[in-house]
């Protein structure tokens, strides 16, 4: 948990924060779109080397405390907010040849959720003629400065790599019968989550460009993508609290459903590609409130009980270990799961501050802010899987034989040795008995 944790902070802190002070194209790419991807797959890879490092073992002390460190993991969402470079420079026509009060764009601009004649149709008749004009006239190429032939293999190669740990993941807690518990439950949910995800990545952001037109890109179905990135987060794993990120879930994307003016638009055509938020009312407000806020409420909420329940933990195994070794062993095992998490939303929390505030000084280099951005996003989701994976492949690797006989030695020893001092302490109380009884015939007189 703890490694999940540090991932997801580092993923939203290049996405969010670092993609805003790059100025190499190459860095921008880096923190954005291959950022995410790879959040995705080390995410995974935590979780399947977690599950591999941990012995087969029944849950013991905590339960009520991870219980509700996982319903604060659980929920948090990661999306494009209204500081992104990207929004930033669309609203300032830098990825635009048409006005930005037409709402349009150009073949080589960026295309909104409505095509240009639907646009142009509510617009007044004094205003159409210039924008045709402008759209007839005859002008050089646009030569992005991202070469698209480098952005999509490398963003195929982060969401395959997302897909593989996110499967080895799930496989692992299939496999290993001390996951089939909550905790387990709640990495199945992660990793359908970075799995669809990553999926989602790879068809609409590596082979979107050459495989669907601008229509299917940003109708109806590319709705339903951004609709997809608000609601895969929520979901929560103990019975106690399921109703409450289901709810917010749904309240958080119901601004989706209600209007035409909230939405997500990848911009494939602009010399930075990725992901943004239409330039609207509706938008700018609700990428701030809810796809900002609400994050970086959860991400200190979850940073605030990982540490109460390292200091608890702590605390526990210093106090057990005056009464039981075998309780104790047991118990250290379980705190595997704490550090997956912290580990996994570090990462994430890294990303969220590409997003937000490093790509905020990006602007002057593409590559960094497309690092930044567009591919710190399905890095996030890759890095998470890989995460998960590892911890479930080194407690594969360590159940070797002879280390199973080393533990079970180890346990046999403290047993012996438990027995041994429980049988010292009862001879010496029957020797004590009978010093009792021998005294007072030592006293009698002659």
């Amino acid at each position: 948990s703890v490694c999940q944790m540090v991932l997801l902070v580092l993923a939203y802190t290049s996405f969010c924060f670092i993609s805003y002070h790059v100025s190499s194209d190459w860095a921008l790419f880096g923190t954005t779109t291959l950022a995410w991807a790879l959040y995705h797959a080390l995410d995974g890879r935590i979780n399947e080397c977690t599950h591999s490092n941990v012995a087969d073992q029944k849950s013991y002390g905590g339960r009520s405390m991870m219980k509700f460190i996982m319903f604060l993991n659980s929920t948090n969402t990661v999306q494009l907010n209204q500081f992104s470079p990207l929004k930033r420079d669309w609203q300032s026509g830098k990825f635009a040849r048409l006005p930005r009060e037409t709402g349009g764009g150009s073949e080589n601009g960026v295309f909104p959720m409505k095509n240009l004649t639907e646009e142009l149709a509510m617009i007044d008749h004094d205003v159409i003629a210039p924008i045709l004009a402008l759209e007839e006239e005859e002008e050089k190429p646009y030569i992005p400065k991202i070469d698209h032939g480098i952005v999509a293999p490398l963003l195929a190669l982060v969401t395959s790599i997302g897909l593989i740990a996110n499967f080895l993941a799930l496989y692992g807690v299939y496999r290993f019968k001390h996951l089939h518990n909550t905790f387990g439950v709640l990495c199945v949910v992660l990793a359908l989550a970075n799995f669809g995800d990553s999926s989602i990545h790879l068809v609409w952001g590596a082979l979107g460009p050459y495989l669907f037109d601008k229509r299917t890109l940003h109708g109806k179905r590319g709705k339903i993508v951004g609709l997809y990135y608000s609601m895969e987060k929520n979901v929560v794993i103990t019975a106690l609290f399921v109703a409450m990120p289901i709810t917010l879930a749904l309240i958080q994307v119901s601004p989706l459903f209600w209007t035409d003016h909230c939405y997500m638009i990848y911009f494939k055509d602009c010399k930075v590609p990725g992901w943004g938020h239409a330039d609207t009312k509706c938008n700018n407000m609700y990428s701030f409130y809810v796809d900002f806020l609400i994050p970086l409420v959860v991400f200190g909420g979850i940073v605030l009980l990982d540490g109460i329940a390292i200091s608890s933990i702590r605390k526990a195994i210093k106090t057990i270990a005056k009464y039981d070794e075998n309780f104790k062993f047991k118990l250290i095992m379980e705190i595997g799961f704490l550090v997956q998490s912290v580990c996994q939303k570090a990462f994430s929390i890294i990303g969220y501050a590409s997003l937000s505030v490093i790509s905020k000084y990006a602007s002057n280099n593409d590559w960094v802010l497309f690092g930044t951005t567009t591919l710190a996003w399905p890095l996030i989701h890759a890095v998470d899987g890989i995460v998960m994976f590892i911890f479930q492949a080194r407690r594969d690797f360590n159940r070797s034989p002879s280390s199973v006989f080393r533990v079970e030695k180890a346990v046999v020893e403290v047993m012996k040795l438990d027995s041994r001092e429980l049988k010292d302490e009862k001879n010496a109380v029957e020797g004590e008995k009978m010093n009792h009884q021998d005294v007072p015939s030592k006293k009698r007189p002659n």
